[in-house]
């Protein structure tokens, strides 16, 4: 097994047979059995069955479950009525988090994906001037709790009002996300779409870990 030890050396490594001894060391350059994809550079501390975890690792980083949603335009939010923020933009969806047509409210998380999650959201209300604007994030469909509240006055003058929240939870498959809007402007007010340049209202996930 060529092993030089050096933090620049691309030769290769290999194992005779593969579940033989431990490997230890920095390796600009691996390419691991069952994936074949070069992966550079990796620090490995390999157990007896390198081969097998390190696939697995690889497989682990390549797919971790996030997704990023918005809105394409316009959805309106009746005075003073808690409403759930429908998403039917995505920028990724690794893992199939969320669907723009099936329940377009939610992240989900999805089978064998259960773990700790960091969920983040920015509502855009349309310009209005009057009283006040509150989003926040509730669990499968629970109108009690309110993650990642954010209240404030609608902003003066001609200027939108953004708000953002952040949390993390843990989910277990099945375990779903809304965001939820609300005002009391007295009137129905608009939360807005993408913009030219900008995504103006989104919902966001990604899985820490366990």
């Amino acid at each position: 097994m060529p092993l030089c030890g050096s933090s620049t050396c691309g030769c290769a490594v290999t194992s005779t047979p593969a579940t033989s001894g431990a490997i230890n060391g920095f390796f600009p350059s691996i390419t691991v059995a069952g994936n074949g994809t070069p992966v550079s550079p990796w620090l490995f501390n390999l157990n007896p069955d390198w081969a097998g975890a390190a696939a697995t690792h690889l497989n682990n980083q390549t797919n971790r479950l996030a997704c990023h949603t918005s809105r394409s335009g316009a959805q309106t939010i009746a005075n003073d009525v808690a409403t759930a923020v429908l998403f039917d933009v995505e920028t990724f969806d690794v893992g199939g988090l969320h669907s723009n047509s099936v329940n377009p409210d939610r992240i989900t998380c999805p089978a064998g994906g259960g773990g700790l999650y960091l969920l983040c959201y920015t509502v855009t209300f349309d310009t209005q001037a009057t009283r006040w604007r509150a989003a926040w994030m509730s669990r499968n469909g629970s109108t009690g709790d309110r993650h990642g509240i954010t209240v404030v006055n609608a902003v003066t003058g001609s200027n939108v009002t953004s708000l953002c929240g952040t949390t993390i939870q843990r989910m277990v498959p099945g375990d779903y996300f809304r965001v939820i809007a609300s005002q009391s402007s007295q009137f129905a007010l608009n939360v807005l779409g993408n913009a030219t340049a900008a995504a103006l209202t989104t919902f966001a996930a990604t899985r820490l870990g366990d």
